[in-house]
């Protein structure tokens, strides 16, 4: 027998096995406990994204300088990386948030690192795909 169930009447007064309502509260409190600390303010919330902030400009400027000959417009693209650097910045300052603000920060300094060579892959991979369907098209009609 398991140490949440008693011999006894149950819920609905038959024989039985009843629920042990004790082994409920217990929980419940830990895990009050545990929110409750999680929900405390966070003293160095801005230990991430100042850390974050300095690599993300530096990534920018090391892939934004990478490729000189790209168009201009290409340059929107390092919008995304800011924007979850600043959800790093602009989140909820308690303990809880601290792993979401790490993710932020750290997705958006792949991103910045990445992006020229992501448009280029992906560029390149729909130019073979147009070359291919151009040259199918001239030797079926």
């Amino acid at each position: 027998m398991t140490d949440h169930h008693r011999p006894g009447p149950g819920p609905d007064g038959a024989a039985g096995r009843q629920w042990d309502e004790r082994w409920w509260d217990e929980r419940d409190e830990r895990d009050e406990r545990r929110w409750d600390e999680r929900d405390e303010r966070d003293e160095r919330w801005w230990a991430v994204p100042a850390l974050a902030t300095p690599l993300l400009l530096f990534l920018l400027y090391v892939d934004y300088t990478a490729y000189p000959a790209r168009p201009a417009v290409w340059a929107l693209g390092y919008s995304v990386p800011l924007a979850l650097l600043g959800c790093g910045w602009l989140l909820e300052r308690t303990v809880r948030r601290r792993p979401l603000r790490t993710v932020l920060t750290g997705l958006g300094c792949l991103l910045a690192l990445g992006y020229t060579q992501v448009m280029v892959t992906v560029l390149t991979g729909m130019a073979v795909v147009q070359l291919f369907f151009r040259v199918a098209a001239d030797l079926v009609g």
